[in-house]
């Protein structure tokens, strides 16, 4: 059971990349000037980030561009995740691929003077109510085999890939909408830039998440909790390395 709450733990810490990635890296700012408005600022942003494209990213955004966007390559990086079965590391792409696909508008610019703010609204799958129905069909499954006595860990796997896929499946509409705001300024040549997001306070921060992840932050924070354990964005990342060493409860 551990293996398969931490596999769904690393599948949400994959997703979550799109978000930390964006927050922290250590590239140089491009000097190619963005669109000159600020609405044009947070879409060119937006549109980098789901090309995953690093460089053009960094043309609108103030804060330390990341090296690379591309979620599936930094994970093949990580020793923990290449060392999964080829069937749990196919599953846990196949949520990044889901997640970047989001829709988005802007809207409700205003500007004073060198500062301004955008309404950044995303559209995306419904993935907390499918991750809190995923997680409970597995313990169920779990629950089943122990008073069974069955103890064959691949079946147990195997029967959680099989959820995971139907899970996958069945999200075929993006019905879940939030809008966060987002800080834009003039840079030292008067280029609108949207501001560091690595600066965001906490709140801020697990809004951004819940509107890129369909409330997914606040789903996992309350089930976690739930299980007595702490949920925070900063430590998905350990999460996702926890699982080969299958230490994640």
């Amino acid at each position: 059971m551990k293996k398969v709450t931490a596999l769904l733990l690393a599948a949400v810490a994959a997703a979550a990349m799109a978000i930390g990635m964006v927050g922290c890296g250590g590239g140089a700012a491009s000097s190619a000037a963005p669109e000159p408005t600020p609405s044009n600022a947070v879409a060119g942003m937006i549109d980098a980030l789901k090309a995953q494209d690093a460089e053009a990213f960094a043309k609108y955004y103030a804060g330390q561009a990341p090296e690379s966007l591309d979620i599936k390559a930094e994970l093949e990086k990580d020793s923990s995740f290449s060392s999964l079965p080829e069937e749990q590391k196919t599953a846990v792409m196949a949520i990044v691929d889901k997640v970047m696909d989001f829709d988005y508008s802007v809207g409700n610019e205003q500007i004073d003077g060198d500062k301004a703010t955008v309404d950044l609204t995303i559209t995306t799958y419904d993935f907390a109510s499918t991750v809190e129905t995923l997680m409970g069909s597995i313990m169920t499954q779990a629950m089943s085999m122990q008073a069974t006595g069955e103890t064959d860990e691949a079946a147990a796997m195997a029967a959680a890939m099989e959820s995971v896929k139907g899970a996958l499946d069945g999200l075929t509409s993006k019905d879940v909408s939030s809008t966060v705001t987002v800080n834009v300024s003039k840079d030292a040549d008067g280029n609108w830039k949207v501001d560091d997001l690595s600066a965001m306070s906490e709140d801020e921060s697990k809004k951004l998440g819940d509107a890129l992840l369909g409330g997914l932050v606040t789903k996992m924070e309350g089930l976690m909790g739930s299980m007595g354990s702490a949920f925070n964005m900063d430590a998905l990342g350990e999460i996702a390395s926890d699982v080969a060493g299958d230490k994640a409860a």
